[in-house]
């Protein structure tokens, strides 16, 4: 699976709509220094030692609570991400 694809479904799996979560991966993309190398998102996670999924994710749960608390401050998924980021 890949980065991205593990992204999606992260973020999926922690309460975010499929549009919302396209719409933070869109913002770690285009505005997150660990992000914003392209090629990483296309990789497969697998290839990479744990730490570095670990590592992105702590980063894309930070993400996440950026966009919930800038475009959805109620969002009911808040709480997933804050314990994280």
């Amino acid at each position: 699976m890949t980065f991205n694809d593990k992204a999606h479904q992260h973020l999926a799996e922690n309460g975010l709509w499929p549009d919302e979560a396209e719409a933070v991966v869109f913002q770690a993309k285009d505005n997150h220094p660990l992000f914003t190398h392209p090629v990483l998102w296309e990789r497969r996670v697998e290839d990479y030692p744990d730490v570095a999924w670990i590592t992105f994710l702590i980063n894309l749960d930070a993400v996440a609570l950026e966009w919930i608390d800038r475009i959805i401050p109620s969002h009911p998924a808040r709480e997933n991400f804050v314990k994280l980021a």
